[in-house]
């Protein structure tokens, strides 16, 4: 999995772009690609493709990308919290 974020001062943006590569029932390969602004749910979207190794150069590609936008892999989809201890992640499949 790899988790990439862009923070901007200047505009107050704070985003995040998750790639993930996961296997089908069928036998194919997909990139799931989450994205949006830190803290919120973001907008989740699966590409699938016929073997492991076409998926990955797509994640790959799609990472490279996003780099060369000045996201930098921060590799920790979410946080611990304090008080509780649990799990907290950014976007829809979020833990309390």
């Amino acid at each position: 999995m790899i988790h990439l974020t862009q923070r901007d001062a200047q505009t107050a943006q704070s985003r995040f772009y998750h790639l993930e590569i996961i296997p089908s029932l069928w036998g194919q390969w997909g990139v799931q690609r989450e994205w949006g602004r830190l803290g919120q749910s973001g907008t989740l979207r699966v590409n699938w493709y016929d073997s492991q190794e076409e998926a990955q150069y797509a994640a790959a590609k799609l990472a490279e990308a996003k780099i060369s936008l000045w996201y930098r892999e921060t590799g920790i989809r979410g946080s611990r919290n304090k008080r509780t201890g649990r799990q907290q992640r950014q976007g829809p499949n979020r833990l309390v």
